[in-house]
């Protein structure tokens, strides 16, 4: 069989398992997710190893949908009203796990240092503060899907997806200083200037983003259309722009089709409209194909290689969250629910973190911990894929009863 009908074929299985799950009260996306896994070239081997690099294009395309999504709902007026949760709950739900991470990376170095692949001092330090700086990215796509299955609403729904939303660009900022400092610690060569390159990488993303949301609000305005239809190609088309020009100009484009949306829907009367018919006629295509695509570049035996470490980084970073969520939301004087809720939103973890990852094995100075990183970062994205929609829903039906 062809490359083609197995893939129309797992799809078609993917939908079915679904609905399965749904039945069984389990978020949909799992379901896709553990398809896409088993089917992977890199588990049964059922498709091509190549369809890995020929889907590329297509999961670029399917998460810049959904990135544009997460910003469309980032209303202005629910940003106003949880902006000192989301801003204190960011900074803190990415300080606290790094925090977390390093120490414990550094403690299980010293009682089963067996368990690394190097044994130098300066290694082990460098390896513990690049996944540390990897913890704090979220995944909003995973968490996003949960909440238009379930419909949830509210003051959590928002301050988990604000969150979600900001501490990708935390992220970023942070592991692109922690890799300078990393690099010192290996004897190569840290850059004095990382900080402000970076700080110019994210203006420069969010400025394509502000553009392609003001001018989609223009031509929204102005453009007659007359069916639902019609809105479903200039919408999909729009965000296919934003994000092939950010990739032209080598930008964040998950950042900058983010910010399309945000803008989008906080300057276009047509927002609503726009955003509804995105639900109704693409959205589960969408995350069916994403999160397949995204179950087929998993590699599930890579549990075995690092258990251990694995193991410490998901419950140290899961830990993290929880506790920074807590932490921060009390800051502030957030409500209880927002305290106690807002965490298991922030656990589903995939996209940007590995292609951080992937950065550290192209540059030959981290040649000592690269492997390793990457090991972790994929083995990790397996648990917190499939575990994170699960927190989210437990955590929003919680919220839901409390509010």
């Amino acid at each position: 069989m062809n490359a083609l009908l197995i893939f129309g074929a797992l799809v078609l299985v993917a939908y079915l398992l679904g609905r399965v799950f749904e039945v069984i009260q389990l978020p949909r996306i799992v379901a896709y997710i553990l398809v896409g896994v088993v089917a992977s070239p890199n588990t049964l081997s059922i498709l091509p190893e190549t369809i890995l690099a020929d889907s590329d294009n297509i999961l670029s395309f399917c998460l810049a949908v959904i990135t544009f999504e997460v910003g469309g709902e980032l209303k202005w007026e629910n940003l106003q009203k949880s902006r000192k949760e989301i801003l204190s709950i960011t900074l803190l739900a990415s300080i606290i796990p790094f925090l977390l991470i390093v120490s414990g990376y550094l403690l299980v170095y010293y009682f089963f240092s067996s368990q690394f692949n190097f044994s130098e001092i300066q290694d082990v330090l460098a390896f513990s503060l690049l996944l540390a700086a990897l913890a704090s990215p979220t995944d909003p796509s995973a968490t996003l899907a949960v909440i238009h299955q379930y419909k949830f609403e509210g003051k959590v729904k928002d301050v988990i997806l604000g969150v979600a939303a900001l501490d990708d660009g935390f992220g970023i900022v942070l592991f692109s200083l922690t890799m300078s400092l990393a690099l010192l610690i290996l004897g190569g060569s840290g850059s004095s200037e990382t900080g402000l390159m970076i700080g110019a990488e994210l203006i420069l993303s969010v400025l394509i983003g502000v553009i392609a949301g003001l001018l989609f609000s223009f031509v929204a305005k102005y453009l007659k259309i007359s069916s639902e239809g019609q809105w479903i190609i200039v919408i999909l088309s729009a965000i296919a722009i934003t994000a092939g020009i950010a990739q032209y100009f080598e930008k964040d484009e998950l950042l900058s089709c983010l910010v399309f949306g945000l803008v989008f829907s906080n300057t276009s009367s047509k927002s609503k409209l726009v955003f509804s018919v995105i639900q109704r006629y693409t959205e589960e295509l969408i995350f069916l194909v994403f999160f397949l695509l995204s179950g087929f570049h998993l590699k599930i035996f890579n549990l075995q290689e690092s258990l251990l470490l694995i193991v410490v980084f998901v419950v140290l970073r899961i830990t993290g969250k929880y506790v920074g969520a807590w932490t921060g939301g009390k800051l502030v004087h957030a409500s209880n629910s927002v305290n106690k809720r807002t965490g298991g939103g922030l656990v589903a973890q995939g996209g940007i973190v590995i292609g951080m990852a992937l950065l550290i094995t192209r540059n030959p100075q981290f040649d000592a911990v690269s492997n390793e990183v990457l090991t972790v970062i994929m083995g990790a994205t397996i648990i917190h894929e499939i575990i994170g929609p699960l927190l989210a829903k437990r955590s929003l039906e919680q919220a839901i009863k409390e509010e």
